[in-house]
């Protein structure tokens, strides 16, 4: 049953990506209302496809958006990360020991991984600019060169 919720769900998004191109193209439309409108659309295809464990991507994204929010910008990518491996951790394991993990149903956490991924990509790229060797190294990279390594290790 879930499968196929997940099959109607991809193929009603890409009925629904028509649509948002025709009626609410950029020209016609302003940016708040597109945004409203993708992502009241994009809760309804989360709740039709995990059912209410969808509310764990709200969560994990409200307490990660809420860290970026009150801490300052040096610790931030550190403080994100735990709290979303965190979370999506205690969300495996509640999900593989307390629920029954031989009956099949539709696996939240999956999408939640792709989350965290999302996640912390924008708390490091909020925090690169501010970083003193970022310059320098930025415009290596606009020049073709490869993101160096160094700026990775020092990162942490």
């Amino acid at each position: 049953c879930t499968n196929v919720n997940f099959v109607v769900c991809q193929l009603c998004a890409l009925i629904s990506a028509f649509w948002f191109r025709l009626f609410l193209h950029p020209s016609k439309t302003s940016p708040f209302i597109r945004h409203v409108v993708a992502t009241l659309l994009g809760l309804y295809f989360a709740l039709f496809c995990f059912g209410w464990y969808a509310l764990h991507f709200l969560v994990q994204s409200g307490l990660t958006y809420g860290i970026m929010i009150l801490t300052g910008v040096e610790h931030m990518h550190k403080y994100c990360l735990l709290v979303a491996l965190t979370y999506l951790s205690l969300c495996q394991i509640t999900r593989v020991y307390v629920f029954d993990y031989a009956m099949y149903s539709a696996d939240f956490t999956g999408p939640m991984m792709v989350i965290t991924q999302k996640i912390t990509s924008l708390a490091l790229s909020r925090i690169l600019p501010h970083l003193p060797h970022w310059h320098r190294h930025h415009a290596c990279r606009q020049s073709g060169e490869l993101f160096p390594l160094t700026l990775i290790l020092r990162v942490h």
